[in-house]
């Protein structure tokens, strides 16, 4: 299964689910996978793709409270991209 087969089975199981300790699963799963797809794209120079997959990943692990899945990110070159935005728009 490739990372976007991943996220878009783990965004077809949140619809489908409401119980929260599976929902929380599944929110990191399409963190991880978002961050996988975020890297590649940005490997590969698309980085406007990199940047929105980037973002998504944060805040797929922000919704799942998960501050060390959030934080990974901001070492990358995409990550660093929504830091640097995240700071000027605040």
């Amino acid at each position: 299964m490739t990372a976007k087969e991943l996220l878009g089975v783990a965004m077809v199981q949140l619809d489908r689910t409401q119980v929260l300790s599976r929902r929380r699963r599944l929110y990191l799963v399409a963190g991880q996978a978002s961050a996988l797809l975020a890297a590649c794209a940005f490997d590969l120079g698309a980085l406007l793709h990199a940047f929105e997959l980037t973002r998504a990943a944060a805040l797929y692990g922000q919704v799942a409270e998960h501050g060390p899945h959030h934080f990974r990110m901001v070492g990358t070159a995409p990550g660093a991209a929504v830091g640097a935005a995240a700071g000027a728009a605040g």
